[in-house]
C-alpha cells in the first residue's frame, strides 16, 4: 500500500491529505488516514495538524449506520510524545437510521471527540500499536468512535408515539393508559360473588 500523498498550504498551517475515496473492501486502512510522522518522531512536543474527509462502508450499529455516500470529516492533531505519539481532534458526519416506533427515517449529524494514544511498543491495552514506526493509522480509532456514538434503537423525536397512536398507544414516561376495556369483557363486569364472610 503506498503512503498518502500532501499538500501544504502557503506560510504553514493544516496539511490537507489527498482524498481518493477507498472501499474498504479494497483495503482495511485508508490512505488519507495513515499520517506520516518521520519528521516528528522522537522530538517531543512537535506536532503535525491533519484535515482530512473519508467514505466508509462498515460503519453500522443495529439500524444506525453512516452511509457510503456520506463524509466523514477528520480533524485532528498529532503530537510527538515520549514512546510514541498522541492524538486529538474532532470526526464530524450524519448517521441514517429508522425509528424503533414510527419507522420514519431519521437522519442527524454526529461530532466524535477523537482521543488516542500509539506506540510502535505499547505497553498498555489502550495504547494503540503502530506496525509502522513512521506511521500513524487513524482508520481504526474513527471507524470505532463512531460506532460507538451510534444509536442503537434511534428515535425520530422523543415524543413519537409510533405509527399509530389510537390503535397502539406509545406511552410516554409517567403516563397511564388510557384506552377503553375491549367490549368483549364486558359481562364479566357484571357478575357478582358471594360474600365469604
Amino acid at each position: 500500500m503506498g503512503r498518502p500523498r500532501f499538500t501544504s498550504r502557503p506560510g504553514g498551517g493544516k496539511e490537507r491529505l489527498t482524498n481518493p475515496r477507498t472501499s474498504a473492501d479494497e483495503s482495511r486502512s485508508h490512505p488519507q488516514l495513515l499520517v506520516d510522522v518521520s519528521r516528528i518522531a522522537g522530538k517531543t512536543g512537535e506536532r503535525r495538524a491533519v484535515e482530512t474527509a473519508v467514505f466508509f462502508d462498515d460503519v453500522v450499529v443495529s439500524t444506525s449506520r453512516v452511509p457510503e455516500d456520506v463524509a466523514v470529516r477528520v480533524d485532528v492533531t498529532v503530537e510527538a510524545i515520549v514512546g510514541g505519539f498522541s492524538v486529538t481532534g474532532k470526526v464530524k458526519t450524519s448517521w441514517v437510521g429508522g425509528c424503533r416506533r414510527c419507522l420514519e427515517d431519521v437522519r442527524e449529524d454526529l461530532e466524535v471527540d477523537l482521543r488516542e494514544i500509539y506506540s510502535t511498543d505499547p505497553v498498555d491495552e489502550d495504547v494503540r500499536e503502530m506496525t509502522d514506526e513512521h506511521l500513524v493509522d487513524l482508520t481504526d480509532a474513527v471507524r470505532e468512535a463512531l460506532m460507538l456514538e451510534l444509536p442503537l434503537a434511534p428515535l425520530c423525536s422523543p415524543g413519537c408515539r409510533g405509527p399509530d397512536p389510537e390503535r397502539f398507544p406509545t406511552l410516554m414516561e409517567g403516563e397511564r393508559a388510557s384506552r377503553e376495556p375491549d367490549p368483549r369483557w364486558a359481562p364479566l363486569a357484571e357478575l357478582e360473588f358471594p360474600s365469604s364472610s
